[in-house]
C-alpha cells in the first residue's frame, strides 16, 4: 500500500478484484485439466463436487469472503499504514 497511490475504496476494489480474478484462474484451470484428461478420468474429476454450479458457487463464496474481508479488516489496516508511516516521521512532527 505504501508503494502505489490506492488508498480507500480504490484499495478495497482492487483487493475484491484480486480475489475474483485468482478464482476465475482457478476455475478455469481445473477445466483446462478435465479438458486435458481422458474423458472418463474428466468428466469423474469435475463430477466429484457433484454440483454443476459448484465452480460459480465457488466464486460466489469468493466474492463474499472478500467483500467480507475489505469491510471487516479496511479500518484496521489504514489505522496501521497511518501508525508505520508517523512512526517512520519520529516524533514531533
Amino acid at each position: 500500500m505504501r508503494l502505489t497511490p490506492l488508498r480507500g475504496r480504490s484499495a478495497g476494489l482492487f483487493a475484491v478484484i484480486s480475489v475474483l480474478a485468482m478464482a476465475a484462474f482457478y476455475e478455469i484451470t481445473e477445466w483446462w485439466i478435465a479438458l486435458a484428461a481422458p474423458p472418463e478420468l474428466g468428466g469423474a474429476y469435475l463430477g466429484s463436487q457433484g454440483d454443476v454450479w459448484d465452480a460459480q458457487q465457488d466464486m460466489l463464496m469468493d466474492l463474499v469472503g472478500a467483500i467480507a474481508g475489505v469491510l471487516v479488516l479496511s479500518r484496521a489496516h489504514e489505522r496501521a499504514l497511518r501508525d508505520t508511516q508517523a512512526a517512520r516521521r519520529g516524533p514531533g512532527r
